[in-house]
């Protein structure tokens, strides 16, 4: 269930326009609070999914949607009142702690240090939104994932290691156990029934296209 949770979050996060760091924070918030309490049942996913929205968006967003808008989104299944009680018990299982690390950040700081192009951002970016979709990544550290996907897009040496070895302290060896994985995600993107990210927007690209030849050939 976990999938198509994750992916109807993605599709309310596309429709309201939010930023990526509330996709992010969201899917975080949600894998922490289901790992705290075990047997959550089905029918309640949807409304952990909701909440768990509702509260990133508080957190990250300038202007966060009212709460009008995600009793909407659920066909209205669930009230206002049951959305509250559903964020008072979240943000009680995480001991009010919101804050925590995410790929973005990590992202950003070595697409800085490697003066990356827009392009490659984008390209970064999309990638790490494809990794949030798959539970079988959900377990690696947000830096492993953006120092990864940022070596995956860089199709110049300047990407490579030393520069993201140095800056990211991780070595090679120790990123190759999540090299196959990603590169499966991002081979398999065309052919996921449940993926909102979609890849048709990019995949004219010259530079997309080689980034995912390379990942067709991987060699790492």
């Amino acid at each position: 269930m976990r999938p198509v949770l994750i992916e109807e979050i993605n599709e309310v996060h596309l429709q309201f326009r939010l930023i990526p760091e509330t996709f992010q924070m969201v899917v975080a918030i949600i894998e922490r609070c289901l790992q705290s309490v075990t047997g959550t049942k089905r029918s309640q996913l949807q409304l952990v999914g909701v909440t768990g929205l509702f509260v990133a968006v508080k957190y990250e967003e300038l202007f966060p949607p009212p709460i009008a808008n995600f009793v909407y989104i659920t066909h209205e299944s669930y009230t206002d009142s049951q959305i509250r009680k559903m964020e008072l018990k979240m943000i009680e299982t995480l001991d009010c702690d919101l804050s925590g690390s995410l790929p973005v950040y990590f992202l950003r700081r070595f697409s800085k240090a490697a003066v990356a192009e827009d392009i490659q951002c984008t390209m970064s970016m999309y990638f790490i939104e494809l990794v949030k979709m798959e539970s079988n990544v959900a377990y690696y550290k947000p830096s492993e994932v953006a120092v990864f996907v940022k070596m995956s897009v860089g199709l110049d040496d300047i990407y490579r290691p030393p520069t993201l070895q140095w800056y990211s302290r991780y070595r090679v060896e120790h990123i190759k156990p999540l090299v196959s994985k990603i590169a499966a995600i991002a081979r398999n993107a065309r052919t996921v029934k449940l993926n909102v990210v979609q890849v048709s927007e990019i995949s004219n690209n010259i530079y997309a296209s080689k980034t995912l030849w390379r990942f067709n050939r991987f060699d790492y």
